[in-house]
């Protein structure tokens, strides 16, 4: 199974998104709002095994809870973010 991270957590500028890739294939990592609707796609490509690591511009974001979710031909992980803009 793939795995997914976010720090720091909760977060207010940038978060660092932090993967593993178990199998090589496509891999695609959405930013979902609470209601599941997709406000950012970061990756959608075709990934070797290994980590992986993406620095992340989240200051136009709104206050709230996040998921980042990281789907793949055999399912999803999800990585629940809370977005807090001092």
């Amino acid at each position: 199974m793939n795995t997914i991270s976010t720090f720091p957590n909760p977060a207010a500028n940038m978060t660092t998104v932090q993967y593993e890739v178990k199998e090589a294939g496509r891999i695609r990592i959405d930013v979902q709002d609470e209601r599941g609707n997709v406000v950012k796609t970061l990756v959608d490509e075709i990934r070797t095994p290994g980590t992986y690591t993406l620095e992340v511009n989240v200051s136009n974001f709104r206050n709230s809870t996040y998921y980042f979710v990281l789907t793949d031909s055999k399912g999803k992980v999800t990585q629940k973010t809370v977005i807090s803009q001092q």
